[in-house]
């Protein structure tokens, strides 16, 4: 299903159907080292920014008890690095170019 959507989204992002094909036989093999860095600098920042769940889900199962002030803080420091840590460029929904 992720699939399915990543293809549909890809659909009405491209437009022309040459530019479509060519997205969609790409390979990631054939991608040049630029390219390479680009995806490894996204995967630690999705590491960095899933850092928070891990913590979370292994402070969770450790039958440690957490006060409600614990929990409190614990959020509204999750919210403070969002707001922190969040995009400065404004990207318009993909439903807008039409």
């Amino acid at each position: 299903m992720f699939a399915l959507t990543l293809v549909g989204w890809l659909i009405f992002r491209e437009t022309d159907l040459a530019f479509l094909w060519r997205a969609l036989t790409l390979s990631p093999a054939a991608q040049s080292t630029l390219d390479w860095h680009a995806g490894g600098y996204l995967l630690a920042l999705a590491g960095v920014y899933s850092l928070p769940l891990w913590i979370d889900s292994l402070w969770g199962t450790s039958r440690v008890f957490r006060p409600v002030a614990v929990k409190v803080a614990l959020a509204g420091l999750a919210f403070a690095a969002i707001l922190i840590f969040r995009s400065r460029q404004s990207l318009d929904f993909i439903y807008f170019q039409f």
